[in-house]
């Protein structure tokens, strides 16, 4: 019989299970378009993937929900987009500091139906940037001051870091 070994700093497998996470398999092709690459990571209620558009023949950052998760992420994305200055370029994250959503659907699976929406892939984590060596002071200065930027402008169109929607 096979036996699963824990990973260090991987999501659990008791996740996968009806109501809970999508099972992924690199080189899955999903919605017919994307295939993934890789796994960026996971949450409480989600899993994160690279996966290539094949249409638009683009990397992408596919974000699947939990089957039973509630989170307005992609609502609260679809809502801030709105307000977005004419003209802005959702490829340039010096216009926009939050994802952008290029494709919402739904997929059906064994664990029940699952949100997914893409966005452009992050250029990097601020966990990994700052467990790296690699970047010098500078670089560092300029990560923290993108993401005073990002909190900045989520703010400014009301909501809060949770979803949660403040009355302006």
């Amino acid at each position: 019989m096979f036996q699963y070994e824990l990973i260090d700093g991987a999501e659990s497998l008791e996740n996968y299970r009806p109501g809970g996470f999508h099972p992924v398999v690199i080189g899955d092709i999903v919605h017919d378009r994307y295939r993934i690459i890789n796994k960026l990571g996971f949450g409480s209620n989600s899993t994160i993937w690279l996966a290539r558009d094949d249409q638009r023949e683009a990397y992408v950052s596919f974000k699947i929900a939990a089957a039973d998760s509630i989170a307005p992420e992609a609502a609260i994305l679809q809502d801030i987009s709105k307000s977005l200055p004419k003209g802005s370029s959702i490829e340039d994250p010096r216009q926009i500091p939050i994802p952008v959503i290029r494709d919402q659907f739904t997929i059906k699976g064994p664990n029940g139906t699952h949100q997914a929406y893409t966005t452009a892939p992050a250029r990097s984590s601020i966990s990994d940037a700052c467990a790296s060596t690699l970047f010098p002071l500078e670089t560092a200065r300029t990560i923290a001051a993108q993401l005073v930027s990002a909190v900045e402008f989520v703010h400014s169109r009301g909501y809060i870091h949770g979803g949660k929607r403040l009355k302006l």
